[in-house]
């Protein structure tokens, strides 16, 4: 997993909070829908919490990502991480929102920037050496993207 280094001009900043918005779908049997993954990166003690009825595959990304970001040559923010699914009442399952996390985290940061995020979705797990790996449902995913007018 390689990203290229862009402008992050539209990026929310203010003193140390960074925040971040990245789309990625919810899958409920075949049904999908769009779910904003939102990233707070904010001074205070280092950790990463997630909010938005995330399910066990959900919170265990936690180290899927941080792993992936380290062993991809990234680092690892030493920041309190919030990521926020929304909307709060649909639940998420599943490991595709492995990389809507990452994405979120280096666009915080800086090292992604806005310019292709409004008009894209991100679906993929992570190994722990940064690569993709394969997710369940990815055409119903895919589907529902495109019916959202995402290209």
């Amino acid at each position: 997993m390689r990203f290229s280094v862009w402008r992050s001009s539209d990026r929310k900043q203010k003193g140390s909070i960074m925040l971040s918005k990245v789309k990625t779908m919810s899958l409920y049997g075949l049904q999908s829908e769009v779910v904003v993954v939102e990233t707070d990166l904010s001074n205070g003690l280092p950790g990463l919490n997630m909010v938005g009825l995330p399910d066990i595959t959900v919170r265990e990304a936690r180290e899927r990502v941080r792993g992936a970001l380290i062993n991809g040559g990234f680092g690892y923010p030493a920041k309190r991480i919030t990521i926020n699914f929304s909307p709060a009442d649909v639940p998420k399952t599943g490991t595709h929102y492995d990389l809507p996390m990452a994405v979120g985290i280096l666009n915080a940061l800086g090292v992604v920037g806005n310019r292709h995020l409004p008009e894209s979705v991100f679906l993929g797990e992570l190994s722990l050496d940064g690569r993709l790996g394969r997710i369940q449902g990815v055409l119903p995913l895919v589907m529902g993207a495109f019916e959202s007018g995402i290209k």
